[in-house]
């Protein structure tokens, strides 16, 4: 890397994401590793009604949605998360580890995806050790980020038609085997897996399929004209993954065996290798590895900029809000992202990694849905989007019933995890709390 670097109060983030490239963005994380790496894990759970889990993950992804609208109108900033749950209460320390929270939530997207890259779809081509992979792709990625945030745009772009067309070629494959007369219809109402555990289970790990709309608040700082942009962009990424997701569900559980699908790390291979249009595996896999990397690029790029928008208030160390004078990319902070997801990929399988994502992103969304409530009556929010009032205190509420389901029933490796991230936490409060705050931010 050559070139001048400067602190966060010399250069500054480029504005050069416009409205259509950030729908394509946020569009592209949500639909990468997601559904293609957990619908035979909701299967798992509720067989055949595995497409009640992911509706209830949209209701409350969409109305989690509604209150990020409303808060990225009213405090536009990187730090997001944090600067909201700043501007609602006030709190130091509820800020910091708010902001740490959507961090780590990131940290550990990135580290799952880049894990399940290395499963059953990068299997179809050659079998390579988890965890060299999934370090090779992390720095890779981190390179993409570094060198500017148009790269990173245009590689994202291309990777979200690429698993687009995956998720549509899904559905015609699919489609193609029942109109054969192969699947078992009856399945999608065969409601007798569902529990309320099993439900909850599996309501919570189809959420991490929708992981990503919250990421895009950290891009606010690089979008012109936020305030108009960023509610249509935000409830229209998610109304198409959630009609894309729903579909592809109701097919895979349709044409192959739940059972068949709760099996394979891989599960919409089991799809495209059944009926009478079935194509080679390796091509489909090709399309999901690129869905896979895409996931792991933004969340890379979204918990960079919440380092630096962090680090430009005081709240983390003051190197981090280094800005290359060329790129225009935080270096620094982009480069600690990557260091701490390449521990955390070393720690556990997929669906562990997962989890502990949920549950992080979870207890965000608690502290962010109440942040809207509580400041829908400041002068800021006459000029900002507003949902219906009753929007955000139910998404609370869904979001803490599903935290709590996700602590309840954590295993004793899940909460050595999670321990482990929090002591990241309170490490870094106590080598920052006596750093003065800036006069203005979180």
């Amino acid at each position: 890397m050559s070139g001048p670097e400067s602190h966060g109060s010399g250069a500054s983030l480029a504005k050069t994401i416009t409205a259509p490239l950030l729908l394509l963005l946020v569009v592209g994380d949500i639909l990468g590793a997601g559904i293609y790496i957990l619908v035979g894990e909701v299967a798992g759970e509720l067989d055949g009604a595995a497409w009640l889990g992911f509706t209830l993950a949209f209701a409350i992804a969409a109305a989690s949605a509604a209150s990020y609208a409303e808060l990225v109108t009213r405090f536009p900033g990187s730090a997001g998360s944090a600067l909201y749950a700043n501007e609602a209460f006030g709190r130091r320390g509820l800020t910091f580890v708010v902001g740490m929270a959507v961090m780590l939530s990131s940290l550990a997207t990135a580290a799952t995806t880049t894990r399940a890259f290395a499963g059953d779809y990068l299997a179809e081509f050659v079998d390579l050790p988890v965890v060299a992979v999934s370090l090779g792709l992390l720095a890779v990625l981190t390179v993409v980020s570094i060198r500017g945030i148009e790269l990173s745009a245009k590689v994202n772009v291309g990777m979200t038609l690429v698993e687009i067309g995956g998720l549509v070629l899904v559905l015609v494959i699919g489609g193609a085997a029942i109109v054969d007369g192969g699947g078992d219809a009856g399945r999608i109402t065969d409601f007798s897996s569902v529990g309320p555990d099993a439900l909850l289970t599996a309501t919570a790990l189809a959420f991490f399929a929708f992981l990503g709309f919250e990421d895009a608040v950290h891009l606010s700082e690089e979008v012109p004209d936020v305030r108009r942009v960023f509610p249509r962009v935000l409830f229209g990424a998610v109304v198409i993954a959630s009609v894309l997701y729903l579909a592809v569900v109701l097919v895979a559980t349709t044409t192959v065996d739940p059972a068949v699908l709760a099996a394979s790390d891989g599960p919409l291979l089991e799809v495209v290798s059944t009926g009478p249009l079935a194509i080679s595996t390796r091509w489909f896999a090709l399309v999901a590895l690129v869905a896979v990397t895409n996931t792991s690029l933004f969340a890379l790029v979204a918990a960079s900029r919440l380092v630096y928008g962090m680090a430009t208030d005081g709240s983390l160390p003051r190197p981090l809000a280094r800005v290359h004078s060329s790129w225009r990319t935080p270096v620094t902070a982009s480069l600690l992202v990557a260091a701490l997801a390449a521990v955390l990929a070393t720690t556990g399988a997929v669906e562990d990694l997962a989890t502990a994502a949920v549950t992080l992103l979870l207890s965000v969304l608690v502290g962010v849905n109440a942040a809207a409530a509580t400041t829908r009556s400041r002068p800021e929010a006459e000029a900002a989007y507003r949902a219906p009032r009753v929007v955000a205190p139910a998404a609370a509420l869904a979001a803490a019933t599903l935290l709590t389901h996700q602590l309840a029933t954590s295993s004793a490796a899940e909460w050595l995890r999670l321990g482990a991230l929090m002591l990241i936490v309170a490490l870094a409060w106590l080598a920052t709390k006596a750093r003065p705050r800036a006069s203005t931010g979180v």
